[in-house]
């Protein structure tokens, strides 16, 4: 992260459906936020070091409102034979309370 926890790998836009944003294989220390086809941001991912998925903040509405998630990793990082690094990770079902002032998702 950077300076006020800007990532300091920078920000991207993507546009897509939710579940579309990479898990790995990214830019290290970025973020990428991800759009609807009406400009509306629904999700950001907070990315590590290595280019792997740590955050979620899911930001469609549902029972549990702005949420985030935390990614755990299962097997070790390994980079695989085109230099990409690669790991088996998983999403966490537990829904945290955002986390503005680490993980700050202004524009």
């Amino acid at each position: 992260m950077g300076a006020g926890g800007i990532p300091s790998g920078g920000v991207s836009k993507r546009y897509g459906r939710v579940c579309s944003l990479p898990r790995f294989g990214v830019k290290p220390n970025s973020r990428i936020d991800l759009y609807n086809a009406s400009g509306v941001r629904i999700q950001s991912r907070w990315y590590d070091h290595n280019g792997i998925a740590f955050r979620n903040r899911d930001y469609t509405e549902t029972e549990y409102g702005i949420h985030d998630h935390l990614w755990s990793t299962y097997t070790e990082t390994y980079i695989d034979e085109n230099g990409t690094v690669k790991a088996h990770i998983k999403r966490s079902v537990e829904h945290l309370s955002s986390d503005y002032i680490n993980y700050p998702s202004e524009e």
